[in-house]
């Protein structure tokens, strides 16, 4: 099995057009996507919309081993960081359509 633990888009888009490239379906069971919950959700949605087996990583355990862990993760994909403005128009239509109860 392969999980491809990214935030990073470019990655992300590679790694399916590798997989188009390869006649890999989206669904393939040893085929996997993953990223931080709260992180780039926008690229989880969007691959799960696309059919593709996307996951999020739900972290738990003691704030002190978990915040380092965290911020070396923030460190590591500072791109991601430019996602999260991405995510804003996104995020608001799902908090208005909830709201008009669409």
């Amino acid at each position: 099995a392969l999980a491809i633990c990214t935030h990073n888009e470019g990655s992300v888009r590679r790694a399916i057009s590798a997989m188009a490239t390869n006649n890999i379906p989206p669904a393939h069971p040893n085929i996997h996507f993953a990223q931080i919950l709260g992180m780039c959700d926008n690229v989880t949605a969007a691959l799960s919309a696309s059919g593709y087996n996307a996951h999020k990583l739900v972290l738990f355990g003691d704030y002190c081993d978990l915040f380092p862990w965290l911020l070396r993760r923030i460190d590591e994909n500072r791109d991601m960081l430019g996602g999260c403005q991405a995510e804003r128009p996104v995020l608001w239509r799902a908090w208005t359509q909830r709201l008009s109860g669409r």
